[in-house]
């Protein structure tokens, strides 16, 4: 008999030693490829309260039976103590469950609490870092505005052509020779309006009148019918 207490003893520390190092470090915590390791990691470091569970089961125990107790005792001799235990009891059982229960959801708390402020996500935490992760990136607003300014940004000074400029009627004529200012002269008039004027330009000094007030220049006075 007294060996046998000897060889539990030895096997005893010999498992106490292998779990200390190997299994219950804070720093093994969520290395196990094995789910069994990982839930002995998880008794052992306390991370889950079975004492709310014992609490929950006894406090639903303890209210059957007051009630199926009390409602026997009825039908003997005790009838006043079996309808006391009937609505009393579960009552009783309630306030003492709930101060019960005040100290473990304390303890709850500040467990929760500390693991918050040592940076571990919880499991909802990592269920939704694991859920951005996995969705495709939007593209950022900053990175659309400069796609957008690079698409209408105007072209090097290089690249671009050179604009004539304009110049008015009245120096082109001037700058033009006879006869082209009298084969400008021959062109119909383009516009709608018949009571719009006729310009047109003298080949003998360039000088501009309208065609259909009059055929003689009023400059030069040269004859332009």
């Amino acid at each position: 008999m007294f060996t046998r207490y000897v060889l539990g003893l030895i096997f005893a520390l010999a498992a106490a030693v292998v779990i200390c190092v190997m299994i219950l470090p804070k720093s093994k915590d969520g290395t196990f490829n094995n789910g069994f390791l990982q839930q002995l990691h998880d008794y052992f470091q306390f991370k889950q309260l079975y004492i709310e569970v014992m609490l929950k089961v006894l406090f639903v125990l303890g209210t059957c039976l007051c009630v199926f107790v009390g409602f026997f005792l009825l039908f003997g001799r005790s009838f006043g103590t079996g309808l006391i235990l009937m609505l009393l009891g579960p009552l009783v059982l309630r306030v003492i469950y709930e101060f019960a229960m005040m100290l473990v959801l304390l303890v709850q708390n500040t467990m929760e609490i500390n693991r918050k402020l040592s940076g571990a996500p919880d499991k909802a935490e990592q269920a939704h870092s694991a859920n951005e992760s996995s969705a495709p990136s939007a593209p950022r607003a900053e990175d659309a505005a400069q796609g957008f300014v690079a698409r209408v940004s105007p072209l090097p000074d290089e690249d671009r052509s050179p604009i004539a400029e304009e110049t008015p009627v009245e120096s082109a004529a001037s700058q033009t020779s006879p006869a082209a200012v009298a084969a400008f002269e021959r062109l119909e008039p383009t516009s709608a309006d018949p009571g719009a004027p006729v310009v047109r330009f003298c080949p003998n000094c360039g000088t501009r009148y309208d065609a259909a007030q009059t055929h003689t220049c009023p400059a030069c006075g040269m004859d332009l019918s």
